[in-house]
């Protein structure tokens, strides 16, 4: 049988959901202490296991019953690093993950000596067993001379016919940047590099976007920080402070009419979305919309009607045609609040989080139904063939396809990492207190 959730948002496309029957997220099976987690979310291997990278510097890697199957360190002895983004996983079982170091130094354009942050990335693959296969250091100058680089804080994808390729985002720059795709074969050897767009150096100013939006992240997941989890409302920091904006992970289209020449979608995070069909082992551009000013974007997710949903900071969530990019179903729907994460799907509507707000909508976007938690949600949801999915830092909630609550477990708190959904329908989730829950 195929295991579900073997990357982020549980395939390649993003969709977040499990066609398999599955229980309300009432009573635990199990719980687990694995380490500190951000934005990164349980995948599932072949043979069930549940892999998650940590931001302490590990991959771990958990048997069905919750014990503890392995752990690894990803740089022993190299200095730290963190794993931001979800793995992946292939047909195989092998695990691929990216880690990331920063260092800090004088950046002269400026003069008042102002330190700039240098982020440094590297691809990792690992067998079931742990065993590490190889590592892909990520290029420190682009394809047409541009750096310092190359770093990611999304997850890598994974697509499989005759043969496994594995998709990355690499960005070169902090303050200005280039954005390249890379497309690298199962033994770890580059195949392709694309850009995808380049933004001018500009002079050294406050409040630059992506410098700050970047550096609040690393300040973030590279602090030792705890967390209070005792009560919601009681005045604790917001997650979205915490936690800051999670750079887009690439969608890959490989259903249906596009599993032998998948499209891969791939946002910057600033202003521009594209779609590339991969044939014939290259990058073939299809288009890119450009928007006029910053717009942070979550995830793309793209679903078998061929649309290309993604949500923004504003609130809009934006509907694309994957052929050929256009525009759909506008005026496009506004939430109230920021939509931090892709949206999923089963049938004709569209289920999404806006901080405390759980929203359904039709498939041109038509406003549905609403529900409220107490608590913030910054994850995407997850999807099962009977129920929907929500980490909320106020508890795990299970509705059902009409946005009514079927169950809550109010001793969970989490809000940043989304669930996932295994083959025999068990829920995994993360919560804020370093913990991996089984419902």
């Amino acid at each position: 049988m195929t295991a579900f959730w073997r990357q982020f948002h549980g395939d390649g496309p993003s969709r977040g959901f499990a066609p398999v029957s599955s229980r309300p997220a009432i009573d635990p099976q199990w719980r687990t202490e694995v380490g500190r987690v951000g934005y990164a979310s349980p995948v599932i291997g072949p043979d069930n296991t549940i892999y998650i990278g940590t931001l302490d510097d590990e991959l771990v890697a958990v048997n069905p019953n919750g014990s503890i199957r392995w752990r690894r360190e990803i740089r022993p002895g190299h200095g730290r690093s963190i794993i931001s983004g979800s793995p992946a996983i292939d047909n195989d079982g092998n695990i691929y993950l990216i880690a990331t170091q920063a260092t800090q130094s004088v950046d002269h354009r400026g003069e008042d000596g102002r330190r700039q942050l240098k982020l440094h990335s590297t691809l990792y693959s690992f067998d079931p067993n742990g065993n590490r296969r190889w590592l892909y250091h990520f290029p420190t100058t682009s394809s047409s001379g541009y750096e310092p680089g190359g770093f990611s804080f999304s997850s890598p994808k994974v697509f499989s016919d005759q043969e496994t390729y594995i998709f990355i985002s690499v960005r070169f720059g902090t303050v200005d940047f280039l954005l390249e795709m890379m497309v690298l074969d199962q033994a770890g050897e580059v195949v392709h590099r694309q850009e995808i767009v380049k933004y001018p150096p500009s002079p050294i100013t406050a409040g630059s976007n992506i410098g700050d939006i970047l550096g609040d992240i690393w300040d973030f997941i590279s602090s030792p920080i705890d967390f209070d989890v005792s009560g919601v409302n009681s005045g604790v920091t917001p997650l979205e402070e915490l936690f800051g904006w999670a750079e887009p992970t690439i969608a890959i289209a490989d259903f249906s009419s596009y599993e032998n020449r998948p499209i891969i979608v791939i946002d910057d995070g600033h202003k521009t979305l594209a779609a590339y069909r991969w044939q014939d082992r290259c990058l073939i551009k299809l288009w890119a919309k450009v928007a006029s000013k910053h717009r942070a974007a979550a995830s793309p997710a793209v679903f078998t009607n061929s649309t290309i949903a993604q949500g923004q900071k504003d609130g809009t969530v934006a509907l694309y045609n994957l052929i050929n990019g256009q525009e759909l179903a506008k005026p496009w729907f506004k939430a109230g609040k920021s939509v931090y994460s892709p949206p999923v799907s089963f049938g004709r509507q569209l289920y999404l989080v806006a901080k405390q707000e759980v929203i359904m909508l039709d498939s041109d976007l038509k406003l549905l139904q609403t529900f409220r938690t107490i608590g913030t949600s910054l994850g995407a949801p997850a999807i099962s063939a009977k129920y929907l999915y929500v980490s909320a830092r106020d508890g795990l909630w299970t509705f059902n396809f009409d946005l009514e609550r079927v169950a809550k477990n109010e001793e969970f708190s989490g809000g940043v990492s989304s669930p996932a959904i295994s083959r025999d329908g068990t829920v995994y989730s993360m919560d804020l207190n370093r913990t991996l829950w089984a419902f």
